[in-house]
């Protein structure tokens, strides 16, 4: 945007000087905001702890708005619009007395113009920059995120300043478009692929089959059913007893053989008689004493 701008836009006639152009502008506008970070006012050592703090939220300020700078003058280098002795002059700014903000800067404006100036004219320049840069990454004075920082640009260095993975590129109109439609064929064919699930569901009806011998160690259900009997086995029964506890009869003239014949008894197979069969049982025998008394008065 720039480029194009500086070459629409005319140059501008000052009362006093020469005319100024849209470049020479713009760079002396980056020189302040450059500048700017490192002629910062300290606080006075006999200033009270209310200036202090002031003066380190204004430096703190001044420290987070000129982050960008450098790399914008990058960008300027790239484009054509700045010198390349602009650039080496903030490099060699950046790396006099730094503090980890000055090295960030620093790592940001080699990563975008190192590979354009790391030519054999500036050699003797760039391993004196990155001698200091090597001494700063094992200085302790720096956190672990700077000292990684500073590791990572040695190593983009030596691979020849091709990134280890490939920086992400802006996409075209004609790109989007295409993300855009892949995204909504590919929506579709979920839903067809939702649609054949579902039908297929129905015409099952729920039904699973049961897997094959082999397939999880278990046999087939039509295996299973033939061995399960067509009638349940025979319970056998158990000879009826007389109840004990019941008074012999005496032999009368006639004989009441429905009376001497023993009382069948529920038979239980295998289990105790429940409540139920217990009280017909006492109600039967009640009947019965109450009728071999009679017979024997």
């Amino acid at each position: 945007m720039c480029l194009y701008v500086s070459s629409r836009t005319p140059a501008i006639h000052v009362s006093s000087g020469p005319p100024l152009s849209f470049k020479r502008l713009l760079l002396e506008r980056c020189k302040e905001e450059f500048e700017t970070k490192h002629h910062i006012p300290e606080a006075a050592p006999e200033a009270d702890i209310h200036t202090k703090i002031a003066v380190d939220e204004a430096r703190n300020k001044l420290k987070q708005r000129s982050l960008g700078v450098p790399k914008f003058i990058g960008s300027l280098f790239l484009s054509g619009l700045a010198p390349e002795a602009i650039v080496h002059c903030c490099l060699v700014t950046l790396l006099t007395n730094p503090d980890e903000s000055d090295l960030i800067n620093f790592e940001a404006l080699m990563t975008t113009i190192g590979k354009r100036i790391d030519q054999p004219k500036a050699e003797k320049l760039m391993e004196a920059y990155f001698a200091k840069v090597e001494d700063y990454s094992k200085h302790p004075a720096f956190s672990s995120r700077i000292r990684f920082k500073l590791l990572d640009l040695l190593d983009l260095r030596k691979h020849k300043w091709e990134p280890k993975r490939p920086l992400a590129k802006p996409k075209t109109i004609e790109e989007v478009h295409k993300d855009v439609q892949e995204e909504k064929e590919m929506k579709i064919k979920e839903m067809r692929n939702l649609a054949m699930r579902v039908e297929e569901r129905e015409e099952d009806d729920g039904w699973v089959p049961p897997p094959a011998r082999g397939a999880e160690g278990r046999p087939p259900l039509s295996a299973l059913l033939r061995k399960v009997p067509s009638s349940p086995p025979a319970v056998p029964e158990r000879p009826a007893a007389v109840p004990a506890g019941l008074p012999a009869c005496r032999a009368s003239g006639r004989a009441h053989p429905e009376r001497s014949a023993a009382v069948p008894v529920p038979a239980t197979v295998g289990r105790p008689p429940n409540r139920q069969q217990n009280h017909h049982r006492k109600h039967h025998n009640y009947k019965q004493n109450q009728r071999t008394q009679t017979h024997i008065t």
